[in-house]
């Protein structure tokens, strides 16, 4: 199923609430750290640097950051399948454009609407230290836009 708006049936049954940065990293922190080793690391005062909402799940197992411009940053899930979700109640907060690493979460992004801006093989000189390369491997960075709807 292809997901290019933000369907209100998929992101009814995941209630966000924002939150203060703090409360954010505790639960994102709760990631393994070859998971966590996919986000940026950043602080509570980056964050209130980049004036992000931050929002979090009741569950407190989900969430993501919203930039004031669109970026979407620091999407996260303890359980599986939670991603198309996030990405679409993101994408209905004003979600415009993101980075990732992998194919998985290209095609997770790519399936939302977005479309690749820029590709870059990987850079070891970029690799977080808990990179887990057994499991996986050396995957590729994308930057990527909410592709515009076209118009007739």
């Amino acid at each position: 199923m292809r997901m290019n708006k933000p369907d209100q049936t998929l992101a009814e049954d995941l209630k966000l609430r924002e939150i203060p940065a703090e409360e954010f990293i505790i639960q994102r922190d709760k990631l393994p750290p070859s998971l966590r080793a996919f986000l940026d690391p950043h602080t509570k005062e980056k964050y209130e640097e980049m004036k992000a909402a931050l929002f979090l799940s009741e569950d407190n197992n989900s969430g993501f950051g919203l930039r004031p411009d669109g970026g979407l940053i620091s999407v996260f899930s303890l359980e599986k399948e939670k991603g198309p979700k996030l990405v679409q109640e993101a994408l209905s907060r004003g979600a415009k454009y993101l980075s990732c690493c992998g194919e998985k979460l290209k095609e997770l992004y790519e399936e939302a609407g977005f479309v690749i801006t820029k590709h870059k093989d990987w850079d070891q000189e970029f690799a977080p230290p808990d990179w887990d390369y057994e499991r996986f491997g050396t995957p590729n960075y994308y930057e990527m836009k909410l592709k515009k709807p076209e118009t007739s």
